[in-house]
C-alpha cells in the first residue's frame, strides 16, 4: 500500500498531503475492517491489498478452514483475535506490516 501511494506521488496522480493523509488513515481503515462482522478474509478488499493470510492464520493459531466458520457464524476479526487471546493491536500490526 504505501509503495503504492509512493508511486502515485512520483507518478503525480497524488499530492503530498494527499499521501500523507493516506498513509495516516491506514490503521483506522484497518481498525475498521477487523471489527466488520460477517465479511471474509479472503474478501476482494483484502486480495487487492495483497494480505499475506498466513501470518494473520499464525497470529490466530488457527487455520483458514476454522477462520472462515467463525468469520461466516457473524464473527469479526478483532472478536475471533480477542477469544483466541490476541490483542487488537497485535491484529492491526500484523495487517499493517502486510499493507506496508
Amino acid at each position: 500500500m504505501t509503495m503504492r501511494i509512493d508511486a502515485g506521488v512520483k507518478a503525480g496522480r497524488l499530492t503530498d498531503e494527499q499521501a500523507d493523509k493516506m498513509r495516516t488513515d491506514m490503521e483506522e481503515r484497518v481498525s475498521n475492517m477487523i471489527n466488520r462482522e460477517g465479511k471474509m478474509l479472503h474478501g476482494h478488499k483484502f486480495q487487492h491489498r495483497k494480505i499475506d493470510h498466513s501470518a494473520i492464520l499464525k497470529l490466530l493459531n488457527i487455520d483458514q478452514a476454522t477462520l472462515r466458520s467463525e468469520r461466516k457464524a457473524g464473527k469479526s476479526l478483532a472478536a475471533i483475535a480477542k477469544e483466541r487471546g490476541v490483542s487488537e493491536q497485535a491484529l492491526k500490526d500484523t495487517i499493517l506490516t502486510q499493507m506496508q
